[in-house]
């Protein structure tokens, strides 16, 4: 058992269970399924509809006969739009061991209130809803996915992509694309489908942190969860794993994973706590672009491609300085200084980039030119 990456057991999972929203499945059709699973613990077949296909609902009673589903929330901090279907490891065909999966794009919420989709008018993209996930931002999620994933960047992978043919409406009603077209609820340009993903981990830096966690027990499992989750994979009995050697593989994980991304010629952008989780996974990769097409948009001008590799360095190493701050607010007594595993992680990346003989970009984890703030 402590040979495989199933984390600290069924300790978090019950606290997860404590944090659900009700959901009921809707008319749906999957529109890819990965042909790197050949087998799934779950029913998804292409051209067909699945019972992942589910949109939360404040009304569940208005369908009787229907049974509710029960995602899992997390603890953002603000907004979500994605829900925990489960947790149980899995393989695809390249050998790479999942746990956790979740359904991104099934209904708006905040906290742990459910709330009517609504258009995100600051992001001035049409496709953007609160709630809701486009298929472009999913395709474009899934492609940078398997490109990161074949460049030995850890990250999610995108199961499937589920084509959402109704949705629910405040009522709890159940309403069809076109009604919501014609009730202004998502405009023309918006075209709904639900992300399937899977991660070793979900939890990410920022649920730790949230101002959602009212108990103060889940932050401590999660941790202890993700912990024991890398002592399995690198084959370490959990409890020889300490809070300074997770820390210390963190950060030069994370290093690794920046200069990886780098050498691709690429500039992901929001390398936030919110978007590396507990496993050091890089995830949510719908803003990843080449720095030529982010050099190219209005709000780059004045900027080189080292600027853009500097800006994820940075922002990279900030998150490792909040890890470090609630991994010592959860530990006191830790034995770990931040400017340590700074230094261990500024290392890591230079070394991974002198391996095909790149220059080395030097980082003063300062403040760089201000870039746009993405979405959740």
């Amino acid at each position: 058992m402590e040979k495989l990456p199933i984390g600290s057991g069924h300790e978090l999972a019950s606290k997860r269970r404590e944090a659900i929203l009700p959901a009921l499945e809707v008319k749906n059709t999957v529109i890819w399924k990965n042909p790197a699973f050949p087998e799934l613990p779950f029913n998804i077949q292409l051209g067909k509809q699945t019972p992942l296909g589910v949109f939360f609902t404040a009304n569940p009673a208005v369908y009787t006969n229907e049974k509710v589903r029960t995602p899992a929330i997390m603890p953002e901090y603000q907004k979500g739009r994605s829900g925990l279907m489960g947790s149980v490891v899995f393989q695809d065909r390249e050998g790479h061991l999942w746990r956790d999966v979740d359904a991104k794009g099934i209904g708006h919420v905040e906290g742990k209130k459910i709330l009517p989709v609504s258009q995100e008018a600051s992001m001035g993209d049409s496709r953007k809803y609160l709630g809701l996930c486009d298929y472009e931002f999913a395709e474009r999620d899934r492609n940078y996915s398997e490109k990161f994933l074949k460049a030995g960047i850890r990250t999610h992978r995108v199961v499937a992509i589920i084509d959402l043919e109704e949705l629910i409406d405040e009522t709890g009603g159940k309403i069809s694309l076109d009604e919501t077209r014609k009730r202004n609820i998502i405009g023309e340009d918006m075209h709904p489908v639900i992300q399937v993903r899977a991660f070793g981990t979900k939890e990410r830096i920022d649920y730790l942190r949230s101002e959602d966690n009212s108990d103060p027990a889940r932050p401590k499992m999660a941790f202890q969860d993700a912990k024991a989750l890398v002592a399995q994979e690198r084959g370490i009995p959990p409890k020889n794993f300490s809070d300074k050697q997770y820390l210390a593989w963190f950060a030069e994980t994370l290093g690794q994973q920046v200069a990886k991304i780098r050498k691709l010629d690429l500039y992901h952008g929001y390398l936030s706590p919110h978007n590396i989780t507990l496993d050091c996974r890089i995830v949510d990769l719908d803003s990843v672009a080449t720095t030529k097409e982010h050099l190219l948009s209005e709000d780059r001008e004045g900027l080189s491609a080292n600027d853009l590799y500097t800006l994820d360095l940075d922002e990279a190493g900030q998150s490792l300085n909040v890890l470090h701050r609630v991994v010592r607010d959860l530990s006191p007594n830790l034995p770990v200084r931040a400017e340590d595993l700074i230094a261990l992680y500024i290392k890591s990346y230079e070394a991974e980039l002198s391996r095909r003989g790149q220059k080395r970009q030097h980082s003063t984890l300062k403040k760089k030119p201000q870039k746009k703030k993405s979405a959740t």
